[in-house]
């Protein structure tokens, strides 16, 4: 006999047999985006599978399942993260965060500066989501494509805010000759699996590649007597130093390591009860929200700080549509901002370390040591 028992709240399609005796074999039928490789190819939720998630939250059950435990994640907990660097370029960095990944590569360009900024260099962030990558989105009152490109730009300016405005960089130290030549950071980020959080995501794989990036050192020269490349400037030639063998690449001047904790804001109560009665105990938050939690949330909140406990981007987002969103109490954001320190330490150390022994692997693999002034020849 075959009996089959069929979940459509958890969302992947796959078979396990459990053999009570020898006569009954029951068969679960799982329909989960979550193991279907990430959100390459993301469904519209249904209303019953939303609506198992807000009963799960209820419970203070999450649906999302940890890798270490095996067991449902905590509110406050990462999914794993996975962070390769390159061994053949600085500043290639591809980040895994649960089964969303990321790819970053940095490049560098010597052009003119800003007029209004003639001491500074340039920094530009490009985000690109292939076609194939649908986002989530719990907004189906407007066309699916006008709220991925509303999307895409939040992304864009989160991580602006983040990284360049907040003046992780320090861009003087790109200067060449004032007003004239700079160098020009040019920073694409690319999505390659889509399951939630991109914004975290994509903030630690940029300042990852950052650490690890270094770039050509340069001289000034009115005589161009190297076989180096080299540009004209107003102070003479510029001569780049493309050849690391011979002169040793320069790290850029990290002034701070911005990391960004985005939390998904979620109303599980009546919207009109809560705002008369002042009721916050319907109103929870969820860290690091993957595709399905993301298109179910009401709101969400983008958190930016650093090691030295500088609150750098506090942006709260609410529902779209006919939804009004969540309101969270300034009490509650305060301790939100307590909380999240211990996550932004273990980050932050997470993106040293990580860019640190990958230096020291490199180093040692490609005999840099030779290049040293007390090295035996």
């Amino acid at each position: 006999m075959l009996v089959v028992s069929i979940f459509p709240e958890i969302f992947f399609l796959s078979f396990f047999p459990i053999v009570l005796s020898s006569n009954y074999i029951f068969i679960y039928i799982y329909t989960s985006k979550l193991n279907n490789g990430g959100g390459t190819m993301s469904k519209e939720l249904s209303l019953n599978q939303k609506n198992y998630l807000i009963q799960a939250l209820k419970s203070n059950i999450r649906l999302s399942t940890s890798t270490n435990t095996g067991g449902s994640r905590k509110f406050n907990q990462f999914r794993p993260i996975d962070i390769k660097l390159s061994n053949t370029r600085y500043g290639s960095v591809e980040l895994s965060l649960g089964k969303t990944k990321v790819m970053v590569n940095i490049t560098s360009r010597i052009t003119e500066p800003y007029q209004d900024r003639p001491f500074e260099g340039i920094m530009t962030i490009n985000c690109e989501i292939p076609n194939h990558i649908k986002l989530q989105s719990n907004d189906t009152t407007n066309n699916n494509n006008d709220n991925e490109d509303e999307f895409i730009n939040l992304i864009n300016r989160a991580l602006d805010r983040a990284i360049r405005r907040s003046n992780a960089v320090d861009l003087e130290n790109l200067c060449i000759i004032a007003g004239e030549k700079v160098w020009e950071l040019i920073i694409d980020l690319q999505v390659l699996n889509y399951d939630g959080n991109l914004i975290d995501s994509g903030c630690l794989a940029i300042i990852t590649a950052l650490l690890d990036f270094k770039k050509p050192d340069v001289t000034i020269n009115n005589n161009n007597t190297s076989n180096s490349s080299s540009t004209s400037g107003g102070g003479g030639n510029i001569i780049v130093h493309d050849d690391e063998m011979k002169r040793p690449f320069i790290e850029l001047s990290i002034l701070h390591i911005p990391i960004c904790l985005t939390f998904l804001l979620f109303n599980l109560g009546s919207k009109e009860t809560n705002l008369k009665t002042n009721d916050i105990d319907q109103e929870i938050w969820l860290l690091d929200g993957d595709a399905m939690e993301e298109s179910c949330r009401d709101g969400y909140l983008i958190m930016t700080m650093n090691q030295n406990h500088e609150l750098i981007q506090l942006s709260k987002i609410g529902g779209g549509g006919n939804n009004n969103g969540v309101s969270i109490d300034g009490q509650q954001l305060i301790n939100l901002c307590h909380e999240s320190i211990d996550e932004i330490n273990r980050l932050t150390n997470l993106v040293k370390s990580t860019v640190k022994n990958h230096q020291l692997n490199r180093y040692n693999n490609e005999n840099y040591k030779l290049l040293e002034s007390s090295a035996d020849r």
